[in-house]
């Protein structure tokens, strides 16, 4: 079951790995796991690595993989698995769940590991290892649960956790029918545990306060109430909503990918937005602010909160990403004019963004304390972009059935979009060494809906001489060193390998894009 953006209108590049359909798809055989642990020789909830080993991709985990996927409490975390110490037996006699956590952990951070236990693995492979017992792990509770065990079958935040990251390994690896599979049952569990409603008791007392204050101060005394109770509930509180955003990323971007439906309704979140690992750290109650879903409205969430940590302007900008491409379905019930407005509010969203989201400022300083922030913000210049793009194209659709106001489709936009030119100027303030750190998916975005940015590369780059295709498919490659999405995404790009250097590379990039334009059904761009 494999998708092509040959013939899809918004896809990003062809999904499922060929190997799926012979049967190998995903790591998780439960078969060929079990004797993977030899469960007859040894407790399947004991470890058996060296502990130092375990400690260093802990280690690695948080430096190198907790500033894209922010999960868990890393004091609290150190503690609970006494990371470190001097305990031979720290990592023996664990449920389930915590065997589960750990193996997950272990198969995203060891990618990064330059230990001589992966000798000659390469970079992206490093974590098999992990992710087959993580795999087993994951079959084992599931086994338990229907068996009627009385041990290791109950719902947790730990056993979604877990969940959480093993999807994060696997559609970061392949996207698969079986990783999409554990993505639903990562909702699942969380709506189950209530996360969907961690916060409802604050939204409850926002529909009842009678605004008697002035807006800001309104703004102010909103969630005033949560930050009352004690610090280890805030704590854990916001526990809950990591991984409630984590779950819901997971579900945007497979659904969207996949052009399949949400198992998450956006219109029935009560969760508050994270804030910065520092807060968070620290225990030092932080404000937040709901997610806005309100059609038109939903740019304008963090309008009252620009120190808002800049992860959650990723998330609300994955929000108008999800939302662009709901528009661009041609299912939906959604006017031109209603496109046309949407398109409006991405204008204004970009306008909102802080200061720190521009280029100039990313750029300079670029390190080890504010990669992380750094690379939040590149990436939500390049999902912006790719809303943009999905409501262009969501415009033709439109325009095109004939029953529109003239007038609206005259004005429509057309001819080269700055905001592409903008995605290549992110890409040029990008340093190669913090790539790989941030999350995985933005290979989607990198390439863009229907190929959007590989068009624009080949068609207006100025002087014609491949810069900027070179660049993008250097990232890729950079990224597909150390994750396996990468590299699906830069296999989409063979058929636009011609050597550069050759005297008809014009000529054959010529015929590369008509080949382009004849087999997408809608234009992306809507040029003259």
């Amino acid at each position: 079951m494999t998708f092509s953006p040959f013939t899809d209108s918004y896809g990003m590049f062809s999904l499922l790995n060929s190997s799926e359909l012979n049967g190998d798809g995903w790591s998780g055989s439960a078969h060929t796991l079990s004797e993977d642990l030899n469960f007859s020789d040894r407790n399947p909830c004991t470890l058996a690595f060296p502990p130092v080993l375990v400690d260093e991709l802990i280690d690695l985990f948080f430096l190198r993989v907790q500033p894209s996927i922010p999960i868990f409490h890393e004091p609290s975390f150190r503690q609970k698995f006494h990371v470190g110490s001097s305990n031979n037996d720290r990592y023996a006699r664990l449920s389930i769940e915590d065997a589960l956590i750990l193996t997950a952990m272990m198969a995203l951070s060891a990618r990064f590991s330059t230990n001589d236990f992966f000798p000659s693995a390469m970079s992206k492979d490093k974590g098999r290892v992990f992710a087959r017992k993580a795999n087993a792990f994951y079959a084992e509770a599931l086994q338990s649960d229907e068996q009627g065990s009385d041990e290791g079958n109950e719902i947790s935040l730990g056993f979604l956790q877990g969940c959480i990251l093993l999807a994060f390994y696997e559609q970061t690896n392949r996207i698969t029918t079986q990783s999409w599979l554990l993505i639903g049952t990562c909702c699942r569990l969380a709506i189950d545990l209530g996360l969907n409603e961690v916060d409802k008791d604050v939204m409850i007392s926002n529909e009842i306060a009678i605004p008697t204050a002035s807006p800001a101060e309104e703004h102010r005394q909103q969630h005033q109430h949560q930050y009352l109770t004690a610090e280890d509930s805030w704590v854990q509180k916001e526990e809950k909503r990591r991984a409630w955003w984590l779950v819901w990323e997971l579900d945007v971007f497979a659904a969207t990918i996949l052009r399949r439906p949400h198992s998450i309704n956006k219109d029935q979140m009560h969760v508050l937005l994270p804030v910065s690992d520092a807060s968070w750290f620290s225990e030092t109650p932080t404000e937040s602010i709901f997610l806005q879903t309100d059609f038109l409205h939903e740019w304008q969430t963090l309008e009252n909160c620009p120190n808002a940590d800049e992860r959650a302007w990723f998330l609300v900008t994955t929000l108008l990403m999800a939302r662009a491409a709901d528009l661009a379905s041609p299912e939906n019930t959604f006017t031109l004019q209603d496109t046309v407005n949407f398109g409006s509010t991405l204008n204004c969203f970009a306008l909102l963004l802080p200061q720190w989201f521009q280029l100039d400022f990313v750029r300079a300083p670029f390190d080890e304390r504010n990669f992380a922030a750094n690379n939040w913000a590149l990436l939500t210049i390049f999902m912006l972009h790719t809303a943009r793009v999905l409501v262009r194209n969501a415009q033709y659709i439109k325009s095109q059935n004939g029953l529109e106001n003239s007038a609206i489709v005259a004005a429509l936009p057309t001819g080269p979009h700055s905001d592409t030119y903008l995605v290549f100027r992110a890409m040029e303030a990008w340093p190669p060494e913090y790539i790989i750190y941030a999350c995985p998916f933005v290979s989607c975005t990198i390439i863009g809906p229907a190929f959007d940015n590989i068009r624009a590369a080949l068609l207006f780059e100025p002087g014609g001489h491949g810069t900027y295709l070179s660049m993008l498919k250097l990232i890729l490659k950079r990224i597909g060193t150390f994750w396996g999405i990468g590299e699906s995404a830069l296999s989409e790009l063979k058929p636009f390998s011609p050597s550069l250097s050759s005297p008809r590379t014009s000529f054959t990039l010529h015929i590369c894009i008509s080949i382009l334009l004849n087999f997408f059904i809608i234009p992306v761009f809507l040029y003259p």
